[in-house]
């Protein structure tokens, strides 16, 4: 009994829980202790649905009462004592909690500093499932006490999950993130493996128990008859779910083209082919900027040719590199700094002065530090040397000359390098400042040299005169001291 009472327990600690647990962790505590014994304390559920956890929990015998969450969690810094103020639980939550915590020693003001982050919280006082760092640009979801959904962060060049509807295996890591503990999950814990796409891994595997079996991609659920346990090898998951979508040869693009060309090679094996990759398309049949081999698990980006970009490739579990899909305007770069602004009530921050048509304006001036630069219309890209600090007269920059960076070739400029047409193409004329700089270099090096190599050689003529001169004298000195030393005897 007492076995089966322990393996209840601890089943009842590992199982993913939603909001339904209340009435089973009380009939666990009635089974585990004695209800008559003086200071018991026994969690309330509500009572119009006993599976509900009351917000607000209180030990009768000791007076002091604190916050839960849907799980039955403590609210850290919800704990209050006799003759304290109560908190009101149902708005007081995991992130109400935190962001009393960040805002404390901040001073009067409570303004955070420039660039932190700041949790965002939903009507109860937990953690927002959408979660934004605006000064990165990175976006991910979130468990009700904080915890990131593993495989959701996204860059601010990739398109954010969409945390109220993710795919079926994200959905369950999400239900499971609440459970981390410094990042870490409980032991035994059984967690899906998802791919790319958030979608489960064709073979699936419990780490504690060392079975594995394979699952519907979908929906996750285990197929009959191919669970291996240990010591029985793997399970052969190596189906793959040919996708029906084809894509007409005359109108379609190059990356439709490609995934045609992969299912057609995918169907002439008799055998289903392990760890197959397909190109992933955007619906105007570009190629998605991201692409991710669901079998290894690696991911990297693609220009606008399918073309890996070199050292985009990320492997499984490290972060992955941003794959621009679209340079943001100025319009968009204006709207996300005033939103900043708006919400932390930033001081001082730099805004970028936009074109009608949403473009960057040639000059940009930082009115709180009084500098002004030249910028590219399309990009915002500052353009070198052309910054002036407020003692050289910034107001007088003038940036129509200087709407793009100047050539730094000596090679030819072909606006199309793929094109054969050789008439087209203009050289471009004058030398490379940076050469001319290279050439001065030298020629101060080799002037330096010959002018040292001079000295030396005059000097080392001129050690050799003395030593001349020494040896000399010594000769007419010699005879001398020997008459001398004659006479002395």
């Amino acid at each position: 009994m007492i076995v089966f009472t322990a393996f209840i327990f601890i089943s009842s600690l590992l199982q993913v829980t939603e909001s339904t647990d209340c009435k089973a962790r009380r009939e666990l505590q009635r089974a585990n202790s004695d209800v008559t014994a003086p200071g018991y304390y026994e969690v309330q559920c509500d009572t119009e649905d006993e599976n509900t956890y009351l917000s607000r929990q209180c030990w009768p015998s000791t007076g002091r009462c604190w916050c839960v969450d849907m799980y039955g969690e403590t609210i850290p810094n919800s704990h209050v004592n006799p003759g304290q103020p109560p908190i009101n639980c149902t708005t007081f939550g995991h992130c109400k909690a935190a962001e009393l915590e960040l805002l404390k020693g901040l001073g009067e003001r409570k303004a955070p500093p420039p660039g932190a982050y700041m949790p965002q919280c939903d009507e109860a006082g937990n953690y927002a499932k959408t979660q934004n760092w605006y000064s990165t640009g990175q976006s991910w979801c979130a468990s009700i006490n904080g915890n990131k959904v593993p495989g959701t962060i996204t860059g601010p060049t990739e398109t954010a999950w969409d945390c109220d509807n993710l795919p079926a295996c994200l959905a369950k890591e999400a239900s499971l993130a609440h459970l981390q503990v410094e990042g870490i999950y409980p032991f035994g814990l059984d967690r899906p493996e998802c791919n790319g796409e958030g979608k489960f891994q064709a073979m699936q595997c419990h780490g504690s128990t060392g079975h594995c079996w394979c699952a519907d991609q979908e929906t996750g659920e285990e197929k009959e008859e191919t669970r291996q346990g240990p010591g029985e090898g793997l399970p052969n998951c190596s189906e793959v779910k040919l996708l029906a979508k084809s894509f007409d040869e005359e109108t379609a693009s190059a990356c439709q083209r490609l995934h045609n060309t992969q299912m057609e090679k995918l169907n002439s094996f008799d055998q289903p082919l392990l760890g197959f990759w397909t190109v992933s398309c955007e619906d105007d049949g570009s190629f998605t900027p991201t692409q991710c081999h669901p079998s290894t698990g690696h991911c990297w980006c693609v220009d606008e040719f399918g073309t890996e970009i070199s050292g985009s490739r990320s492997t499984p579990g490290a972060p992955r590199v941003p794959c621009l899909k679209k340079s943001p305007t100025c319009a968009d770069k204006k709207q996300e700094v005033d939103q900043e602004i708006e919400e932390y009530f930033f001081v001082g921050m730099f805004t970028p002065e936009c074109e009608e048509d949403g473009s960057y304006k040639p000059k940009q001036c930082w009115g709180s530090t009084g500098q002004c630069w030249c910028v590219t219309r399309s990009s915002g890209s500052e353009i070198a040397f052309s910054r002036r600090g407020p003692t050289e007269k910034p107001d007088e920059l003038d940036c129509t000359k200087l709407s793009s960076p100047p050539p730094m070739r000596l090679a030819e400029v072909r606006d199309d390098p793929g094109s054969d047409d050789e008439g087209e193409t203009e050289p471009v004329k004058g030398t490379s400042t940076a050469l001319v700089a290279i050439i001065a270099i030298l020629a101060c090096v080799l002037i330096l040299v010959l002018v040292v190599g001079a000295v030396m050689y005059r000097r080392r003529r001129s050690n050799e005169g003395e030593d001349n001169n020494c040896n000399r004298s010594r000769n007419k000195n010699v005879p001398y001291q020997r008459n001398f030393d004659d006479l002395h005897i």
